[in-house]
């Protein structure tokens, strides 16, 4: 470089003192700033349901003159500082990544995004993390820093990106100038592939998780279906959309001595419908005499099935068992009350619904069947107070909202 444009660039760097006044004039702008947008991110996150931790921060004065000094030295032209403002969303899953991301886009002025990572090898491994610059909206901040743009950093991590970036932080840039041994290296390179196939375990675990919650919520729409069916009429001809397969195997060949792939089958022939199916592999399952916890699960899977098919005796039965192998499933006492209910057995209905509320308070759907059985006896006063009782603990419970209209038109 020519000696005067050198001299010129040493003329142009800033006065620290000058730029640490302006620095403190403006930096009380910047946190209002970023608190206002770490409040609207956290709301945006909570109407999606998304649980994530959130790490904020202004550049301290060191490091944004440090910062300016950098890119005088770098030659950059212009010299400009974007991630004044800097905030870390930081979630359990690898899934949510992908959905904060969209959410920023939808929401925000995406001056650029960066995946961190994103073209290493498949067998490299090192920082991931999602970068998104954002510009701030107009007029939340009154004037400028110097060298700034109106611009604030997000980071988007998973606690185990988040945990391996920060102690690689400390290893490696704040360690001094020698270099990391071949051997070390390895050592950090294995790790942080631990803990990225670990990201990847925990993201199947709760795939696999939300899958069976779908065919759990399935069956018990299915059986909520038939209740919300049987309001005012007279029993139906039973159900049965089992599909006859002459090829379907035996439940030998298909639990092939393993009792969790059947469960499996017999989850999913369940949710699929194909009631005769689900039967005969409940039925081998219970009768291979599982420990209690499975045979409370099972027989109140078994007894929805009958309960669909109008035979309540039947569902009463293995409810029963359910709660006797199980006194704090809720579930099968629910059940077992709508199975009394559709019996007119209204006061047995009444106390196994009052057992459901015991076990769990927090489930609206035994207030709901409270307010059920008190319609149908005429107490509407009651049915009235408990479609309330379940608003109280689920305000979106459009069930009880429904119900709670039904009976108001009763009264009035």
């Amino acid at each position: 470089m020519a000696l005067s444009k050198m001299k010129k660039r040493i003329d142009d760097i800033p006065s620290r003192a000058q730029t640490k006044l302006l620095y403190d004039h403006f930096r009380p702008q910047y946190e209002l700033a970023q608190a206002r947008i770490s409040r609207q991110l956290r709301k945006l996150l909570n109407d999606e349901g998304l649980n994530a931790t959130f790490k904020i921060r202004v550049k301290t004065f060191d490091s944004y003159f440090n910062k300016i000094l950098k890119q005088f030295n770098e030659e950059r032209d212009p010299v400009v500082i974007q991630d004044l403002i800097g905030i870390r969303i930081i979630t359990s899953f690898i899934g949510d990544l992908d959905q904060i991301k969209r959410i920023l886009v939808n929401n925000f002025n995406v001056v650029e995004i960066e995946e961190k990572g994103e073209n290493r090898k498949a067998y490299e491994f090192g920082y991931d993390s999602i970068h998104l610059l954002i510009r701030l909206p107009d007029g939340i901040v009154k004037g400028k820093m110097p060298y700034t743009e109106p611009c604030c950093e997000i980071q988007l991590r998973t606690k185990l990106q988040d945990a391996w970036a920060e102690v690689e932080h400390e290893l490696i840039y704040k360690s001094d100038d020698s270099p990391l041994n071949k051997p070390l290296k390895r050592k950090l390179a294995s790790l942080n592939a631990s803990l990225t196939l670990s990201d990847m375990i925990f993201q199947e675990i709760r795939e696999h998780q939300r899958e069976r919650q779908e065919r759990d919520e399935k069956r018990r729409q299915t059986l909520q279906e038939k209740i919300d069916t049987m309001e005012g009429i007279q029993d139906i001809v039973k159900i049965d959309q089992s599909v006859p397969d002459d090829n379907e195997a035996s439940i030998e060949d298909i639990s092939n001595g393993s009792l969790d792939k059947l469960l499996f089958e017999a989850l999913d022939a369940h949710s699929q419908h194909h009631y005769s199916k689900a039967l005969r592999y409940y039925s081998f399952i219970l009768n291979a005499k599982p420990e209690d916890q499975v045979c409370s699960i099972i027989s109140n899977h078994r007894g929805m099935v009958y309960f669909v098919q109008s035979e309540y005796e039947k569902a009463i039965q293995d409810f029963t068992r359910a709660v006797q192998t199980n006194p704090r499933n809720y579930r099968a006492y629910y059940n077992r009350g709508h199975a009394y209910r559709m019996l007119k057995m209204y006061d047995r209905a009444l106390e196994d619904f009052d057992h459901a509320i015991e076990v769990d308070a927090t489930q609206p759907q035994a207030y709901l069947g409270r307010a059920q059985v008190c319609c149908e006896i005429e107490d509407y006063v009651q049915a009235v107070q408990n479609c309330h009782k379940a608003l109280n603990v689920e305000p979106k419970f459009e069930p009880a909202k429904r119900f709670l209209q039904v009976v108001k038109a009763k009264i009035f």
